[in-house]
């Protein structure tokens, strides 16, 4: 080896941090062959030396600082266990490199879960990709898989607790847990450092609704200049939804095939409905209205509401409410409380919840699914008829009348 001979007893880590370098590359060796190179420009690598079938064998064990004086010995400990076996430490190491070197990123991880699973098999499969490319890889991307631990995913969870965002973590490990998961499957890591992380925010069940007062603001308010990203499009996705009661995926993936203006019903298939169920909904004259404008903005797509690359995202429906907020004089709310507000009102006004929950499209519970087969077709179409009517006084901006009656109060 380079540099003239050097022993110690025993390796310690101030006797290793104050060795200098020196014009000339050097090794310091301790019992039973391990011994720390350095070199003239300061880089001190572990390297250990041995004897095998008569060979004479050395090979790097790892770098200091990053390898440890006690991870050192204990790789020292390994590799003399293998020679005593039989087997060659260095070839053992250079095939782990090779394996290391083919192992995937936490990035290759999601990329492959994202198209080989969660597009083919999941409606929220975006969300689940803007998750994992937002939330996790700007921090855990180029890190090998395997290599990553529990306290690595807590880590990161606290960071988005801490900027008042409970809800995403909470959804962040869902994803990523699943997306390990999935890779244990495919023999792509070998365990998943999610296990055992508990949910990191508490989560409330919503009860958010707009009340009348607010969905005229909301409906009128759409139709002003100026407001962030409200583009015509998205506004009629938010008034399709609010009149169907639709989850906001179903809405903004929906394509023209699913819809009969004529019989005045909307037919999603089974593999777009969160009960994997066909589900078919009544379209009031209000619904109906909206699609005719539509059709009108777009009439070259597939899709009623469409993006810049297909479908509408139900985040830009989120986007549109969120930039909009103060402008509308509102409340928060989210494109799923559409939804609720939908419920709400239909019960407000008289009609069952069986006939609500046959147009949100719920599965009905146990027994009841299978003993009750009554379409409600009829009874669904008289509460969006209802309900439709509702939504086109409530759209209607206020006349003069009732601006100087609201003046004179």
């Amino acid at each position: 080896m380079e540099g003239e001979t050097r022993r110690v007893r025993k390796f310690t880590d101030p006797y290793v941090r104050n060795r200098k370098p020196e014009e000339h590359a050097y090794v310091v060796w301790a019992p039973d062959g391990l011994g720390l190179r350095v070199r003239p420009s300061g880089v001190r690598s572990w390297i250990y030396a041995y004897h095998l079938n008569g060979r004479f064998r050395w090979m790097t064990l790892g770098r200091y600082p990053e390898m440890t004086v006690a991870a050192a010995h204990t790789a020292h400990d390994t590799a003399m266990r293998n020679r005593g076996a039989g087997v060659d430490p260095a070839t053992l190491a250079v095939a782990a490199n090779i394996a290391d070197r083919a192992a995937p990123t936490v990035a290759e991880l999601a990329d492959q879960f994202i198209e080989l699973y969660s597009k083919p098999r999941k409606k929220s499969a975006f969300e689940d990709e803007r998750l994992l490319r937002v939330e996790v890889l700007p921090h855990l991307g180029t890190v090998k898989a395997a290599n990553v631990r529990r306290r690595d995913v807590m880590a990161l969870l606290d960071g988005i607790v801490a900027r008042g965002a409970g809800v995403t973590a909470n959804r962040v490990l869902a994803v990523l847990r699943k997306a390990y998961n999935w890779g244990i499957t495919r023999e792509l890591v070998e365990f998943s450092p999610c296990a055992q992380v508990p949910r990191p925010a508490k989560e409330h069940e919503r009860e958010r609704f707009l009340s009348a007062d607010e969905l005229k603001r909301f409906l009128v308010g759409m139709d002003q200049p100026g407001l962030f990203e409200f583009t015509k499009t998205t506004k009629h996705a938010l008034r399709f939804q609010l009149a169907t009661g639709a989850r906001p995926g179903e809405t903004a993936g929906a394509t023209w095939q699913e819809f009969d203006l004529q019989a005045g019903v909307w037919t999603m298939p089974a593999e777009r409905t969160k009960t994997h169920h066909a589900h078919t909904v009544p379209l009031s004259q209000f619904a109906r209205q909206v699609l005719r404008e539509v059709r009108l903005l777009n009439p070259l797509s597939i899709y009623p509401f469409p993006g810049r690359k297909g479908p509408m995202l139900p985040a830009t429906m989120s986007a549109a409410i969120n930039g909009n907020l103060a402008a509308l004089g509102l409340e928060r709310f989210t494109p799923h409380d559409l939804r609720r507000s939908c419920a709400t009102h239909l019960a407000s006004l008289g009609h069952s919840r069986v006939v609500i929950s046959r147009i949100l499209g719920h599965a009905l519970p146990g027994v009841t699914r299978i003993y009750d087969r009554h379409a409600y077709a009829e009874e669904m179409r008289a509460a969006l008829d209802e309900w439709g009517a509702v939504l086109y006084r409530l759209s209607r901006p206020a006349g003069p009348e009732a601006v100087k009656r609201r003046a004179r109060r």
